[in-house]
């Protein structure tokens, strides 16, 4: 979390926006499906203020087996109400 805005202050990063998963949970469903569920971090900066900025979505994906291959089916994303 620090290190980008540490390298943004050095210079290191030109603005470019960084996304980390935070308290990853995975829900194995039998044999063809799961739920994962984490928090999203996005750091970036402000395109008017240009100041450092951070913000953060609670995002949930189902997952299922087609054809023998993972897919997506389902996504879901929460702003949490403290932020």
């Amino acid at each position: 979390f620090h290190k980008y805005y540490f390298d943004l202050h050095r210079g290191e990063r030109k603005g470019d926006k960084q996304v980390t998963f935070l308290d990853p949970k995975v829900r194995i469903m039998g044999e063809k499906s799961a739920v994962v569920s984490y928090i999203s971090l996005v750091q970036g900066i402000d395109q008017y203020t240009h100041a450092p900025v951070s913000s953060h979505v609670e995002e949930t994906r189902v997952w299922e087996v087609i054809d023998g291959r993972w897919l997506n089916v389902h996504f879901h994303r929460s702003v949490p109400s403290h932020q």
